[in-house]
């Protein structure tokens, strides 16, 4: 996901993170990540539901407010 992420391939990142996230939805880091690139993608919805669980997961994750901001 991250390598897509980083080569600007959005649509198979966040089909990456995705998956992953269907077996480790336990960690904020990966839902922020995901919204960042939902956001990139223009699908604010996703995006903030990605920034919700972030924030849900570690309340105390300045970036997931920040990302909640932007969507």
């Amino acid at each position: 996901a991250y390598i897509e992420q980083a080569k600007a391939n959005y649509p198979q990142a966040l089909e990456h993170f995705s998956q992953v996230l269907k077996t480790c939805d336990t960690e904020p880091q990966l839902y922020l990540d995901a919204s960042l690139v939902a956001a990139k993608l223009n699908e604010w919805k996703m995006a903030m539901d990605f920034a919700l669980k972030c924030v849900y997961l570690d309340p105390e994750n300045a970036r997931g407010y920040n990302q909640l901001g932007l969507t």
